[in-house]
């Protein structure tokens, strides 16, 4: 196969093999079960001819199509979670494993992985931020990475994001240079900050002022009750009422007096902020790698383990951490 890559002035080369050998990430848009294995599968062959270790992180069919358009190899792993991942943290922690396991192994690493970017602008968001970490995160191995976007499923905004995550795309089997590339970091400042969520206009069902750490349980008694009146099951309850739990303590340990909670619950989404006076913070990678125990920033990356949305802001009250559980 011979794929075509193109400068930003319009000029081309071609290279026979497949996705050149190269470190980083690129973007794979494609239209077609056809188009995606003619760029992705060149590309998986390439690292296990070359020694790598390689992986696929996809959801079904694509997994299945792109394994079997490969052929069965010892160094080729397939992740494929019946349902997706549940949330990007999780599709993360998988694709550090997986690198972190083919480096300690003494191989380059090799990935095609899918970008999960959800139904709505929240977890439009949500998925840039966490593809960046990943990127990031990934600087410091010898990777190559190819993110499958389907544009046939991608609204605008998520095509216009990848051309910012990635410094490169391919799109009809031609490998584009992006003019709007940026910084992983600078990608997760860019999506951290998000502006208004509309629940926040309805009345919230939970309203609690100028916390204490004495009035932590009565709010995890206030916020449990309403979980248990949705019906969200008690694993899911729990797992919610940690990750509100960390933000307060931390607002409460790092933030500035008042500290305020505010709870909205719909059938189909449960919404918690946080808010105190203080100054937050600008380090945009916080929370979403690994903290030792005892370090900062380690009850932010609990609670994006733990909730399906974690984003902060600043609204006229202060700086605000905004929890979301999203309901079947």
């Amino acid at each position: 196969m011979r794929v075509t890559i193109r400068g930003g002035d319009g000029s081309a080369e071609h290279h026979a093999g497949g996705p050149a050998d190269r470190h980083g990430s690129d973007a794979l848009v494609y239209g077609s079960d056809d188009e995606l294995v003619e760029v992705a599968v060149p590309f998986l062959r390439a690292g296990l001819d070359g020694g790598e270790a390689v992986a696929l992180l996809c959801a079904q069919p694509r997994a299945t199509l792109l394994a079997g358009a490969v052929g069965e190899h010892p160094r080729l792993t397939v992740l494929s979670p019946p349902r997706g991942w549940r949330r990007p943290i999780e599709a993360l922690q998988d694709d550090q494993r997986l690198i972190e396991e083919g480096v300690a192994a003494g191989r380059r690493v090799r990935i095609v992985a899918d970008s999960d970017f959800g139904p709505g602008p929240v977890d439009w968001s949500e998925w840039a931020r966490f593809e960046a970490v990943a990127h990031h995160a990934a600087r410091a191995y010898p990777v190559s990475r190819l993110c499958l976007l389907d544009r046939r499923q991608a609204p605008p905004e998520v095509l216009a994001a990848s051309g910012r995550l990635h410094p490169a795309r391919y799109e009809h089997g031609v490998r584009v240079p992006s003019r709007t590339y940026a910084e992983p970091a600078e990608n997760v400042r860019r999506d951290a900050y998000v502006g208004h969520d509309p629940m926040t206009d309805l009345p919230p069902t939970i309203r609690a002022e100028e916390l204490t750490a004495a009035d932590l349980a009565v709010l995890r008694h206030s916020v449990t009750a309403e979980l248990d009146r949705r019906g969200v099951p008690p694993w899911r309850v729990h797992e919610f009422i940690v990750a509100v739990s960390e933000i307060v303590a931390n607002a409460l340990r790092h933030g500035r007096p008042p500290v305020r909670a505010r709870l909205w619950s719909t059938a189909r989404r449960v919404l918690c902020t946080v808010t105190d006076t203080g100054a937050g913070f600008d380090y945009p990678l916080s929370g979403y790698l690994p903290v030792e125990q005892g370090r900062a920033g380690l009850g932010l990356y609990l609670s994006r383990q733990l909730a399906d949305q974690v984003n902060i802001c600043w609204t006229p009250d202060g700086f605000t951490v905004r929890l979301a559980l999203v309901l079947p």
